[in-house]
């Protein structure tokens, strides 16, 4: 349960997190005087970026919900115990990107489903670039972390299954990554964004092991 209330409020976190990050950049787009920056296609990507993830917001609020349910659980001990990462707000960040990226793809996969298919694929390589940018970005803090943080890098690398676990996570959201870039890249986000949620899902799971350890 404990596991489960991290990896749900993780997401709930990524995603809330995700949703502002690309409202606050359309309205940034917006508000800037027409240029190279703020060219009409960059502005309507990012507007219709930010309008996909509008549904994110209610979920991200019953995901954690979920999450503190889980981890207050009878058992499971404190909230103050759990922790996303060891140095939680670039890892955020990052999976805030990553995790936006990803519902893009599967909010172009439904719209392809309903016959938009110009629409679908503007938006799955924009999604699709997103989530390779933010896994990578993930990528980069948890080797950072294992690198320069010694307390964490004695804990992971002292026992088989966070280190076991850390190295699966990795080359999970690494095939992840390159999914979501493929699926966007040729504008078909079906049926390969399901796949590239369900690797990245598995991905977040095995990094949530290693941070509780």
């Amino acid at each position: 349960m404990r596991i489960l209330g991290t990896i749900t409020l993780t997401l709930a976190i990524e995603l809330l997190l995700g949703a502002a990050i690309f409202a606050a950049g359309a309205w940034a787009l917006w508000s800037l005087p027409s240029g190279r920056l703020a060219t009409r296609r960059r502005r309507l990507v990012w507007l219709d970026a930010g309008r996909a993830l509008v549904p994110a917001i209610p979920l991200s609020a019953v995901l954690l919900a979920v999450a503190i349910a889980s981890i207050l659980a009878p058992g499971n001990g404190a909230l103050r115990g759990v922790r996303i990462w060891p140095t939680p707000a670039p890892f955020a960040f990052a999976g805030a990107i990553a995790t936006a990226g990803c519902w893009m793809i599967l909010h172009a996969g439904r719209r392809e489903a309903r016959g938009k298919l110009r629409a679908a694929r503007r938006q799955a390589r924009f999604g699709g670039s997103a989530m390779f940018l933010g896994i990578l970005a993930q990528l980069v803090v948890a080797w950072a972390d294992l690198l320069f943080n010694l307390p964490f890098r004695r804990a992971v690398l002292g026992a088989t299954t966070p280190a076991l676990s850390l190295a699966v996570a990795m080359l999970v959201l690494g095939v992840a990554a390159f999914i979501g870039l493929v699926a966007g890249m040729a504008g078909k986000p079906r049926p390969s964004g399901h796949f590239a949620a369900s690797f990245y899902l598995v991905g977040v799971a095995g990094l949530a092991v290693v941070a509780l350890w």
